[in-house]
This record gives C-alpha cells, sequence and structure tokens, in this order.
C-alpha cells in the first residue's frame, strides 16, 4: 500500500551545494531503516518494537515502559550479550532495502555513518547496479575496512557494531552512544573517524531528529562538552515522518 505523499521541501542551498560537491557525510539514525520489508512482506521493527521483543524474550511481563537501552542492559544481564545478540541478528537479518533507499548509492558521499546494526545500507548498495561509490563497511576498529580506501569508495562506519558480527562480544554492540564513554575498547577509532568528519564535513542526519539520543550525544562530544576538543558541527536534520508508510502494513 502506497504511503502518504509529504509536502514539498526548500533545501538550504549550503546543503545543496555539499552534496553536490561530495562534501556530505550521511548519518543515519534511528527510524532510518523503516519501510524495509522481510520475504514475507512484514516491516522491519522500529526502535519501540524491537525493545517490545527484547523485553517479551529476556525479561517477560512488566517492563513495557522500559527505553531501548535499558531493555538491552537488563536483557543482557539476565542471559549473556552473546545471547542477545544473537537474537537482536535473527531478528533483523533477513530485511531487504526499500526502494527509496536505492536513492542512497546514487550519490557521491564523503562519508555514511549509523547507529543501526542492520544491514538495509549494504543492501541497498547491492542492488544498485549504478551505485557511485563502492562501500566499505567498517563494522569496529581495525576490521580492514579503511585500508581498501580509495576513488570511487566510501566508508560506512557502524558506530554502534553490525549483526554480521552478533558471535563477537569484544567489543560488543552497543545501545547507545553514550556507552562509547565507558567502552572505548574496539569502537574508540570509529567514533574519531566521525568526530574528524564531523570538524571538516557537513553532516546530513536522517532519523527521528534532534529527539534521537545518540545524535544529541554526538552533539555533545563534538562540542567538547564531554572531555573532547572539537568544535560543533554543521549538521542538517532531516526528520523522518510515518507517513512514509503506511500504518496499516506489517
Amino acid at each position: 500500500m502506497k504511503g502518504a505523499s509529504l509536502p514539498p521541501v526548500t533545501l538550504d542551498s549550503g546543503l545543496i551545494d555539499a552534496v553536490r560537491s561530495g562534501r556530505a557525510v550521511l548519518f543515519l539514525g534511528a527510524g532510518a531503516s523503516l519501510g524495509a520489508r522481510n520475504a514475507a512482506g512484514r516491516l522491519i521493527p522500529g526502535a519501540p518494537e524491537l525493545t517490545k521483543r527484547i523485553t517479551s524474550e529476556f525479561l517477560g511481563p512488566g517492563y513495557d515502559e522500559l527505553d531501548f537501552k535499558t531493555a538491552y542492559d537488563l536483557a543482557a544481564s539476565h542471559r549473556s550479550v552473546r545471547e542477545l545478540q544473537a537474537f537482536l541478528h535473527r531478528e533483523l537479518h533477513d530485511y531487504q532495502a526499500a526502494d527509496f533507499h536505492l536513492l542512497m548509492p546514487t550519490f557521491v558521499w564523503a562519508g555514511l555513518v549509523t547507529t543501526n546494526y542492520d544491514l538495509i545500507v549494504e543492501r541497498a548498495y547491492e542492488r544498485t547496479k549504478q551505485a557511485a561509490q563502492k562501500i566499505l563497511t567498517s563494522c569496529k576498529d581495525n576490521d580492514g575496512a579503511t585500508d581498501q580506501l580509495g576513488p570511487g569508495r566510501v566508508l560506512y562506519v557502524k558506530l554502534h557494531g553490525c549483526i554480521t558480527r552478533y558471535q563477537d562480544i569484544n567489543p560488543p554492540l552497543l545501545a547507545s552512544t553514550e556507552q562509547i564513554i565507558n567502552h572505548r575498547e574496539g569502537r574508540a577509532g570509529q567514533f574519531a573517524q566521525f568526530l574528524e568528519w564531523a570538524k571538516t564535513k557537513t553532516i546530513i542526519f536522517a532519523g527521528y531528529g534532534l529527539s534521537d539520543g545518540n545524535l544529541r550525544w554526538l552533539m555533545l562530544l563534538s562540542q567538547g562538552r564531554q572531555h573532547l576538543a572539537f568544535p560543533v558541527f554543521n549538521v542538517f536534520v532531516c526528520r523522518l515522518r510515518s507517513p512514509l508508510v503506511s500504518s496499516s502494513d506489517g
């Protein structure tokens, strides 16, 4: 079923120039994968639905009001990090990019970054025969992705990890950007790369807007409010709206 159309928007000239000149970094936050479907036609779960599934599988009744980070932490402590990561792999692995996700590979990006675990971006590039760049995915520090960079290639940094590494617990998947403060091992280089982009490139954030907790933490980090001496970054926030996907689907 087709989603409702969105009203036209006027894009900032600085944003247009950054994209045209290849100086933009696309940051995909919570909600950016919405619209992806599996072979059965079911929609990929958003953070609220995924939180419900975690509490149902690991915690039982009485935990309905938890946010994702709290549910994640409690589930890991009740069972194990490895079991929780395997569960996330099962829940997210089978989804494919929606048609509108296929627009991403047609642009030249300075970089790609996400806090999502899924494979929607990778599969969008796989399906796009005329992709402007070859994507190199970095799931953790020293995984070899940066060694392959060169002309016609773009680095895709998965700040919280990836479901393809669900068996790895060093480093584990992260439930929130806040955790990087206490768990730098295996991800410090990834965050340093993002903060370097924040200093020198234009960041386009696609997600739920400034209500996204991970975006707020990264903005604090870039401003040096967490003992890191980085200036505020140039960021455009593209808020995702539910009419992109019909509420009657899935």
